[in-house]
């Protein structure tokens, strides 16, 4: 892709997760407060209580023991690779990491913006709302398998993605019980960005 194209993409992508995830969580929040008065705190946008620098070392401390078995697991496949990858997750590394395209791009699409979209769909709503329904313990391990069912370039099973899967239904876990711990989804979108951010090989 020519930078311009990247551009185009970036901008195109940008939309439809504002509109997929805008028009999802706009009826969420005007349904919550017409029928309950929920408030935002009650899907996690808070800082309950605690400062910033209690949430980004939370946070840092989250990404480090929930995704080591997913960071250990890609550092073995780029040494000994284990299988197919979904193709556009292959073009991501075939584009230029030099270029400010490439780092919006990926800022719209997987570090930056995606994190809070997700986190706040998927633990502070779907999270919350089974909570009340059927207590933690279920609403944590449901929200982690629809989380990671909606990471569908893990569907090529192979030895890499059913590591993948396991690794991150473990993650997902660790996630929702530090968010259902803290009531707040500061630290979970912390640890998903740091997540997120582009590496290659031993980074």
């Amino acid at each position: 892709a020519t930078q311009s194209d990247l551009l185009r993409i970036t901008w195109q992508l940008l939309v439809l997760l504002l509109c997929q995830y805008g028009g999802w969580m706009g009826l969420v929040f005007a349904i919550g407060w017409w029928y309950r008065r929920r408030t935002p705190a009650q899907y996690g946008l808070t800082m309950a209580g605690k400062s910033l620098g209690f949430y980004l070392k939370t946070g840092l401390v989250l990404f480090v023991v929930a995704e080591l078995f997913v960071k250990i697991l890609s550092l073995l496949d780029e040494l000994v690779p284990m299988g197919e990858q979904a193709a556009w997750r292959e073009a991501i590394y075939q584009l230029d990491w030099t270029t400010p395209a490439f780092w919006l791009f990926m800022a719209v699409g997987s570090y930056a913006l995606i994190p809070i979209l997700e986190e706040l769909f998927y633990r502070g709503y779907i999270q919350t709302r089974l909570e009340e329904d059927f207590g933690a313990p279920v609403a944590i391990l449901a929200t982690a398998f629809l989380f990671f069912l909606s990471h569908s370039q893990y569907y090529i099973l192979n030895a890499f993605n059913i590591g993948m899967i396991l690794t991150g239904i473990f993650s997902a876990i660790a996630y929702g019980y530090i968010f259902y711990r803290t009531r707040s989804l500061l630290v979970t979108i912390v640890a998903h960005a740091l997540v997120n951010i582009p590496i290659r090989g031993i980074g």
